[in-house]
């Protein structure tokens, strides 16, 4: 069995190795500067522990590396495993630096290695589904895609970054809510829809500087848009579960309406998901935890490993998502209409 390493052992490798270890991986060791993080990680699996990143990728038993550290060390960690001949599956984003990311794509082309960006969205039991069944239900006439967070308040000012953690801030995540949900959004919308051709929209950042209004629409080469609508809002509850967070997808096409809807990021709580064609509908909630989107995203980096082919969202995916954020950054109420063929 092929031996993986994982890079950094804080919150959200707790969803990354509850998915590799129900897609079967063989962790064998972690590397972490917090000791305690790393050794802690390394006693679940049997695995060995370093604290000097050199030495970790040194070890031959790794095959393939898992890059779990802040956004602004995506780059450095992920080209150096790159370089040490590693496969290797990233966390989003790619990079916190358009720069970077294509300096990335062309590292991993170079030494043609196995290289997945860690958006486990296209793997979801409910938004999963839709890509394949737009073909039954014929020419597509507009999408939606939204995604709603409740929350008691808005930063007022610009974050301490002495108390605060990296995540938010944006010189370090690389930004607040675009960055953090709506590169998910976007990647979802890449694999289900396509390559859209033009853009649109409006961004609105708080007085910290995060992103938290972003409305923007995309035009698919077929001629319809896809609409991206996300906010941070000040109110205690949203979605059909009731919980802080609210994420929907919506197709319209001339024999059916598909509907997919979770309610938490994490995947804890069952998704829905509902088609309406004919004057009939069908609904239901899949009972299939929504955490299955963790463990699928390491059963296509797996298979990928074994196949050295990316089955999951690609060095080139996550370069096009890193490409539209940086492009959606500039984007304010006038706006004109920017063309998106660099994507292509």
């Amino acid at each position: 069995m092929r031996g993986i390493g994982l890079v950094g052992c804080g919150y959200i490798t707790t969803l990354l190795r509850q998915g590799l270890r129900d897609a079967g991986g063989n962790l064998v060791a972690t590397c972490d500067l917090n000791e305690e993080n790393g050794k802690q990680v390394a006693a679940e699996f049997g695995a060995k522990y370093y604290k000097d990143y050199d030495e970790f990728l040194a070890n031959k038993e790794i095959e393939a590396v898992i890059i779990a550290v802040p956004n602004y060390l995506h780059f450095q960690f992920a080209s150096k495993a790159v370089e040490a001949g590693k496969m290797v599956f990233c966390e989003k984003p790619m990079t916190t630096n358009i720069n970077d990311s294509l300096e990335l794509v062309k590292l991993v082309q170079t030494h043609g290695k196995l290289f997945q960006v860690g958006y486990m969205k296209r793997f979801h039991p409910a938004f999963g589904q839709i890509k394949s069944k737009l073909a039954s239900v014929g020419p597509i006439l507009g999408a939606t895609i939204k995604l709603f967070m409740a929350t008691s308040a808005r930063p007022d000012g610009k974050v301490d970054a002495s108390k605060a953690t990296w995540h938010s801030i944006p010189e370090k995540s690389g930004g607040g809510f675009l960055v953090h949900s709506a590169s998910h959004s976007l990647d979802l919308m890449l694999y289900t829809f396509g390559i859209p051709k033009q853009l649109w929209g409006n961004v609105i950042l708080d007085k910290a500087g995060n992103e938290y209004n972003i409305n923007s629409f995309f035009l698919m080469p077929e001629g319809y848009f896809v609409h991206l609508q996300m906010a941070i809002v000040l109110v205690p509850r949203v979605g059909y579960q009731n919980t802080f967070w609210e994420e929907t997808v919506e197709v319209i096409a001339d024999k059916a309406i598909i509907r997919a809807e979770g309610s938490d990021w994490q995947g804890m709580l069952a998704p829905r998901l509902s088609i309406r064609e004919h004057g009939k509908e069908t609904s239901e909630i899949i009972q299939e935890n929504a955490m299955s989107q963790w463990s699928g995203e390491f059963n296509a980096f797996l298979d990928g490993i074994a196949k050295n082919q990316c089955l999951g969202s690609s060095v080139i995916d996550g370069y096009r998502v890193d490409q539209i954020i940086d492009t959606m950054k500039t984007l304010t109420a006038d706006q004109k209409i920017i063309d998106l063929n660099f994507l292509y």
